[in-house]
């Protein structure tokens, strides 16, 4: 792991913006990470909408099992899928963050729009006791 200061200082920022701490990346790449050992298998799929029908059949990656206990290995990463890693996990986040905000958006403004139409309401309606 003979990385420059430069490249440190990158994968720094990255992590601490996807995961929140400076270290993370250095994890990924001295311990690697835990990660199940598939199969692909092609299963049966019934028709539910029409029992007659014929069903369909689709390949699925299926956690390969010893005894009772999944199969897994150590995934250790270079600098490169390091950064490629973050980088990804950077854009799904921005990506996140921008569907919160415009969801927060169109909150805030039904809430105005009703707010609105209330008082419009209160203004127009009048009471029926004067």
């Amino acid at each position: 792991m003979n990385l420059t200061r430069e490249q440190k200082a990158e994968l720094n920022e990255l992590s601490k913006y996807v995961f929140g701490s400076t270290s993370k990346w250095k994890k990924l790449m001295e311990k690697g990470q835990l990660t199940a050992v598939t199969e692909e298998v092609t299963e049966y799929v019934p028709n539910e909408t029409d029992p007659d029908a014929e069903g369909t059949t689709r390949k699925v990656q299926v956690p390969v099992k010893v005894g009772n206990s999944p199969l897994s290995t150590v995934k250790r990463y270079s600098y490169e899928e390091v950064k490629e890693y973050l980088l990804t996990l950077k854009s799904k986040k921005d990506e996140l963050m921008e569907k919160i905000r415009q969801h927060q958006e169109e909150q805030r403004k039904k809430q105005e729009q009703e707010a609105l139409q209330k008082k419009v309401q209160e203004e127009l309606g009048g009471s029926a006791l004067a």
